[in-house]
């Protein structure tokens, strides 16, 4: 049976311009919506250097993705769709989403900021967590406290944040939302909680929580800049999307190693990889 990968969209650029090759074995490359997303900002790069390269990605993502395969949003988790990778381009157009979530990343980066700033004043030991292991960060206090805040920071949550259902399919992403805004009632953010299969819209709301509110506030492999805290909402999407996949594959050591840390921490069997940790792989024989 061929093992699903999903790669980072830097890891795609890299075969692009012939900087990697592909290694041989038995498994099958999956694409996303969130692809689509940065293939599309991209294009709307005034520079023609930067256009043609994405061309180049364009190309390479139908050369090497499973063909007329895109992995979108479902109610439950995330789904194989069958399509081509322009119609999610096209879909994506309809719904640009870029300045709401540039303003959403200065938020988050700045918020982060002052977070870390005090939490570092009041215990010195937190200046380390980012040399944590996936399983010893969620022991940490600071981390433990944060996760029991996410059942009223919900309730407060909006529909509007939800970006990767929204730039998908617009307002009627709704319907993959639920709009009482409450929590399915056996659900608690807990060790291994989605064992179990929720909806997308729940997967992603917990993802991003986890990644923003919980590790990058508390200072664990957080984005050093606010243009990279912007690039990384979609960092987070390719997380989410990855999940329907065995190995999620990146060249940003602090994206994999948040990805680890929430896999774990969800109970999810993905496993997050640095490219060269994966192309060192026996792949003949998984």
């Amino acid at each position: 049976m061929s093992h699903r990968v999903y790669l980072d969209y830097n890891v795609i650029e890299d075969v692009s311009k012939g900087r990697i090759c592909l290694p041989v074995g038995d498994y099958d490359i999956f694409c996303s919506v969130a692809h689509g997303e940065e293939y599309y900002n991209a294009c709307c790069n005034a520079s023609t250097e930067y256009i043609e390269a994405a061309f180049e990605v364009k190309k390479t993502i139908n050369n090497i993705s499973k063909k007329g395969i895109v992995l979108n949003p479902a109610k439950r988790g995330v789904r194989a769709k069958a399509e081509k990778f322009e119609d999610c381009i096209d879909r994506i157009r309809k719904f640009d989403t870029r300045d709401t979530v540039n303003q959403n990343g200065s938020f988050i980066f700045q918020n982060n900021k002052d977070t870390v700033a005090e939490l570092r004043k009041s215990d010195f030991k937190s200046v380390n967590n980012s040399n944590l292991g996936c399983e010893e960060i969620w022991q940490r206090p600071e981390v433990i406290e944060r996760l029991e805040l996410f059942q009223e920071w919900y309730k407060n949550y909006s529909s509007l944040s939800n970006f990767a259902l929204l730039r998908t399919y617009g307002l009627n992403a709704f319907f993959l939302r639920n709009s009482s805004n409450e929590l399915p009632k056996e659900f608690i953010l807990d060790r291994d909680c989605f064992k179990k299969e929720y909806s997308f819209a729940l997967l992603e709301v917990v993802v991003e929580y986890l990644n923003d509110n919980v590790l990058c506030a508390c200072g664990y492999c957080k984005d050093k800049t606010e243009r990279t805290t912007q690039s990384g909402i979609h960092d987070v999407s390719h997380m989410i999307y990855a999940t329907y996949c065995n190995y999620f594959v990146s060249k940003d050591y602090h994206l994999i190693k948040r990805a680890q840390a929430i896999y774990y921490y969800l109970g999810l069997s993905t496993q997050a990889l640095c490219l060269n940790d994966w192309l060192n792989m026996d792949l003949s024989i998984l």
